[in-house]
C-alpha cells in the first residue's frame, strides 16, 4: 500500500500548474483540473476548459485588441502580471466576457494612454493600473462591482474618471491623480480617506442630490473641498463610451473604430471620434 500511495503521489506531483488533486480514503482518486497553456498571436494563455485566462503576451505590440473568445472560450480573465512593464503597449480594448483584470495586470504600462473596459467587468484587483503615467482617462463599467486599493495610484495624467458602478472607492486608488473631470454614480456611497492622497479633482459630476452627497462618509469627501461638484448629472453622456457606433451593442466594430481612430490621431488626425467615424461613413 505505501508504494502504491508513493506512486499516486508522485504521479500527482507529474501533472502540471494549475492541477487540483483530491485523495479520498484508502482508493485513491485524483481529479485534474489542469490547464493547458496556449498561443494566440501576440498572447500567452491557460485553457482552463470553460474559460481562458491571458497571462502574457508579446510585449513589442504597441496596439491590442484582445479577443473575446480563443479555441471557442470565453476569454474571462486577464491575469496577474499579464501586461507589467509592457512599456511599447499604448492602446488596449478588453473585450465583452472579461469579468477579472487581476492584480497587477497593467502595472507599469508607462505608454497606455487608451484602455476600453466592458461591460461584463466586475473587479479590478490591486495595482491594476499602478503608474500608467500616460493613462489620460478611464470609465469604470456599471456592472463593476470591486475596485481594491491602489489601482490607479502613480497615473499622474488621469484627467477623466467615469465610475458607473462601485459602491467604494477605497484607500490610495487615485493617489497622484490629477483629474479634471470626475462622473460619480449614485451607486458610490462610500469613499476612503485616502482614496484622493495627493490627488486634485477639479470638477465632480455627481448622479446624486445634495442630500444623498452628505451620506458619503465627511472625510471622504475632503479632497472635494475646492472642486466644484455638479449634483443630479444623471444624464450626462459619457465621453468614453465603448459603443462608439452607437448601435446599442458592444462588440468588435467597436473595438476596431478606437483602435483605427486612435491610430489615426497618433499619425495627427484631429477631432473627436465621433467626428471621425462620421468622416468615415461620409
Amino acid at each position: 500500500m505505501k508504494k502504491i500511495m508513493a506512486s499516486v503521489l508522485a504521479a500527482a506531483m507529474i501533472i502540471g500548474a494549475g492541477t487540483a488533486t483530491a485523495f479520498t480514503g484508502a482508493d485513491t482518486v485524483i481529479t485534474a483540473n489542469a490547464a493547458t497553456q496556449g498561443k494566440y498571436e501576440s498572447l500567452t494563455y491557460y485553457n482552463y476548459e470553460d474559460h481562458i485566462e491571458i497571462y502574457s503576451f508579446d510585449q513589442s505590440v504597441t496596439t491590442l485588441e484582445i479577443p473575446a473568445e480563443i479555441e471557442g472560450l470565453p476569454v474571462t480573465v486577464i491575469g496577474d502580471r499579464a501586461f507589467e512593464n509592457a512599456t511599447s503597449l499604448e492602446s488596449v480594448v478588453v473585450p465583452e466576457n472579461v469579468t477579472t483584470l487581476s492584480s497587477n495586470c497593467f502595472n507599469k504600462c508607462t505608454s497606455l494612454k487608451s484602455i476600453s473596459l466592458p461591460s461584463t467587468l466586475k473587479t479590478i484587483k490591486n495595482l491594476a493600473f499602478y503608474n500608467c503615467i500616460s493613462l489620460e482617462s478611464i470609465e469604470i463599467p456599471k456592472r463593476t462591482t470591486t475596485l481594491e486599493h491602489n489601482v490607479f495610484n502613480g497615473c499622474a495624467n488621469l484627467r477623466t474618471v467615469i465610475i458607473n458602478g462601485v459602491p467604494e472607492l477605497r484607500d490610495w486608488t487615485f493617489q497622484k491623480c490629477k483629474i479634471d473631470k470626475l462622473y460619480l454614480a449614485k451607486s458610490v456611497t462610500v469613499i476612503d480617506p485616502d482614496a484622493f492622497l495627493d490627488a486634485t479633482v477639479k470638477e465632480v459630476y455627481y448622479a446624486g442630490s445634495p442630500e444623498q452627497w452628505e451620506i458619503i462618509n465627511a472625510n471622504g469627501r475632503k479632497i472635494f473641498e475646492n472642486s466644484t461638484i455638479h449634483f443630479e448629472a444623471e444624464n450626462y453622456e459619457s465621453p468614453l463610451t465603448p459603443d462608439v457606433n452607437r448601435d446599442s451593442a458592444i462588440d468588435a466594430s467597436d473595438a476596431s473604430l478606437i483602435l483605427a481612430y486612435y491610430a489615426y490621431v497618433m499619425t495627427g488626425g484631429t477631432g473627436t471620434i465621433e467626428e471621425y467615424i462620421a468622416s468615415q461613413n461620409s
